[in-house]
């Protein structure tokens, strides 16, 4: 197995040295290699841009190239840029945090539906090339989990309620399971871009209607890059003014694809917030740059918005829509309306 990120190639360079394993006649180079071996031949397929059997719809890709993003993006929010560099996780920890990451949507093998919850299932039928310990697969499949979906009270704080403490204890290790879930779920959130859209779907109008906004959304991001001296992550949003003219499909109802941007930033705001909570200190991110270009046929700019979530009273909410009125859905479309 290839490894192609800097994160693991600073845990190859490391890990045969370091003491923070729970067992130290284990080659853990080579259990991560086996799983992500296992996940690229047997569930990774299946879960690329796929049609879903349960509503019609078509995902967004998620095959391999997007949990080799993932860790990507974990990487430089740990400030990460040659493997020589030094981090403040152990390497049993980055083990922990890369196979949660591979593991994070593979359960999207069994349907959309409560996939975040299936990494326990498919860790247990891949046997002992992994761990033989079930104690083990579950704080790896627990990681994975709360990347998203609900808690079993139905709360959204999945990594609160999953982990009661800062720090676990595996056999002679310890482990901050907060801090290492928080960073699989914020490196998810922001590893967005145009490289998991159906492109040619897109060109070709094939597809499916109630998908439409979510490959055009990703479609639309040209850049997302962490910027750890600005302790930002900068967003660049590059809109075809056609699509400020008409509604696209999302589920079973019609939106503006600019009133979906909001919403995402307003989500992306959200999950900064909440993944601050158990990383601050160690990844320190306290806002988000979005540029949103709107873009005529020769690709000029016929419009920019640029909006820095950190200002103002922190709140949950940046009420975008509210904000920025001239920007909403109806009103960019009469605004720009023969441009």
């Amino acid at each position: 197995m290839t490894f192609t990120t800097v994160l693991e190639k600073w845990f190859v360079k490391n890990a045969r040295q370091d003491t923070s394993f729970p067992e130290s006649n284990v080659d853990y180079v080579a259990r991560y290699s086996s799983l992500k071996q296992w996940l690229v031949e047997n569930c990774y397929p299946l879960i690329g841009a796929t049609t879903s059997l349960e509503d019609g719809g078509l995902y967004t890709d998620h095959g391999p190239k997007h949990f080799d993003q993932v860790i990507r993006y974990a990487g430089k929010l740990l400030g990460l840029e040659h493997e020589n560099d030094q981090i403040s996780l152990k390497c049993y920890e980055v083990y922990l945090l890369m196979t949660g990451i591979l593991l994070h949507d593979a359960g999207n093998v069994f349907g959309r539906a409560n996939h975040e919850k299936k990494a326990f299932e498919i860790l247990k039928d891949i046997g002992i090339a992994v761990t033989t310990c079930n104690i083990e697969k579950k704080h790896i499949a627990n990681i994975a989990e709360v990347h998203g979906g609900r808690a079993n009270s139905g709360s959204k704080d999945t990594i609160g309620e999953k982990f009661n403490s800062h720090e676990t204890d595996y056999l002679n290790a310890t482990f901050r399971p907060r801090l290492i879930s928080a960073i699989v779920r914020f490196a998810d959130e922001i590893c967005e871009n145009k490289t998991r859209a159906a492109t040619y779907g897109i060109q070709k109008e094939i597809i499916p209607k109630r998908s439409e906004v979510f490959h055009l959304y990703a479609e639309s991001i040209t850049a997302s890059n962490v910027d750890i001296p600005g302790r930002m992550v900068r967003i660049t949003f590059d809109v075809p003014v056609e699509y400020t003219q008409k509604k696209v499909g999302k589920n079973d109802s019609e939106v503006y694809l600019i009133d979906e941007i909001f919403e995402r930033i307003e989500k992306m705001h959200c999950e900064r917030l909440y993944c601050s909570r158990f990383f601050h200190g160690v990844v320190n991110i306290d806002s988000i740059r979005a540029t949103i270009n709107i873009k005529d046929d020769e690709y000029e700019n016929v419009d920019t918005l640029t909006i820095d979530t950190h200002v103002g009273y922190p709140s949950e909410s940046l009420n975008l829509s509210k904000r920025h009125d001239e920007w909403r859905g109806e009103n960019l479309k009469f605004r720009l309306e023969g441009k």
